[in-house]
């Protein structure tokens, strides 16, 4: 119902903002990483899901930038969050911390990549206009990311998740910090 909601909406950017407003403070009472994983798979809104997910790492952010829709949000998010979700389990706590943030941020970036190719932003006679005419909104400089930005935010993010877990639980990471770098490269190759 929601993803109807936002697709017939003349402004699916701002109703999706309005939605997740309301969402927020459920998601974060949400207490298990599993039922949060249940919620973010079911929802059928690429635009819904990144936005509640972009609000979670806002709050967690220590440099909150308000940044537009881009690679670079994501890539802020990457260096500068930290996830303050509940885990069930103190003791492996942290790394399922950093485990559940890369989950989200491929999650958001999948997303955010499913929302720019179907221009989801933009009202259903907004997006017919752009496919009739076979033209894309302009590109902002925020989603000018070169493959070195890339390779610098990554090298911060290890540096961060090694000295506060150690070495050992960065290799178990690294599974999902190739996975999240790699699609962020083969973005950044398409264009």
């Amino acid at each position: 119902m929601l993803h109807l909601a936002i697709e017939v909406d003349n402004s699916p950017a701002l109703s999706s903002n309005k939605i997740v407003d309301q969402m927020f403070q459920h998601v974060l009472n949400i207490s298990s990483r599993p039922k949060r994983e249940i919620l973010f798979n079911s929802m059928e809104s690429h635009l819904l899901r990144y936005k509640v997910i972009e609000i979670l790492f806002y709050h967690s952010c220590v440099d909150r930038r308000n940044l537009p829709m881009s690679l670079a949000k994501i890539l802020h998010f990457l260096q500068n969050s930290t996830l303050y979700l509940e885990t069930q389990d103190a003791y492996r706590g942290k790394k399922q911390t950093w485990d559940e943030m890369l989950y989200l941020l491929i999650l958001m970036f999948l997303s955010y990549q499913e929302v720019m190719t179907g221009l989801l932003r933009l009202s259903v006679t907004e997006r017919m206009m752009h496919v009739s005419a076979e033209t894309l909104p302009a590109r902002t400089m925020h989603e000018e990311i070169s493959e070195r930005d890339i390779q610098e935010y990554f090298d911060i993010f290890c540096n961060k998740v090694s000295e506060e877990l150690g070495e050992e639980f960065l290799v178990q990471l690294q599974q999902k910090i190739s996975l999240l770098k790699l699609l962020m490269q083969s973005t950044v190759m398409k264009y």
